[in-house]
């Protein structure tokens, strides 16, 4: 969904409005919230081992934000869906975020991650905690900056 091919005009980044961008953040959101419930209602031992990892690398890509949009390389994904367990909601989550993704890294090159490093972080927290009401909250704030971050007022 990030490329169109026009009839007779060859393949081009496919151009959203700011409403179907909030669209797409909406449903961004409502797979993000119950992906970290999920994590958070089962968390394991395994799963707060892998998150100094995974801190340590997201650090590590803001370090970075300089040189370009940070590299996460899919970890936050993987370690996230990793915890959820869901098999399914893996392939919905991989197309969601794809077309996601370029406007995430926007608003982190535009923001230079300030806020969303501290979010991301405390999501991880959230998560190895087991406390799913905090994890869904910070799951928000985080889309919720993402938004602001790129400018875009909507409804989450």
């Amino acid at each position: 969904g990030l490329a169109e091919r026009p009839p007779f005009q060859g393949v081009r980044v496919k151009r959203l409005s700011e409403w179907e961008i909030v669209e797409l953040f909406q449903v961004r959101l409502a797979l993000l919230e119950y992906a970290v419930e999920l994590a958070a209602r089962q968390v394991t031992p395994e799963t707060v081992a892998a998150a100094a990892e995974l801190k340590r690398s997201i650090d590590a890509a803001f370090d970075k934000l300089d040189e370009g949009h940070p590299a996460f390389g899919g970890r936050m994904s993987q370690w996230l869906l990793a915890a959820a367990g869901n098999r399914i909601m893996r392939d919905i989550w991989d197309n969601t975020m794809q077309q996601t993704l370029i406007y995430v890294n926007a608003s982190f090159a535009k923001s230079r991650g300030r806020k969303s490093r501290m979010l991301l972080r405390a999501l991880i927290d959230h998560i190895c905690e087991g406390d799913v009401a905090a994890a869904r909250r910070t799951a928000r704030a985080l889309t919720v900056q993402t938004l602001a971050d790129l400018g875009i007022a909507g409804t989450l």
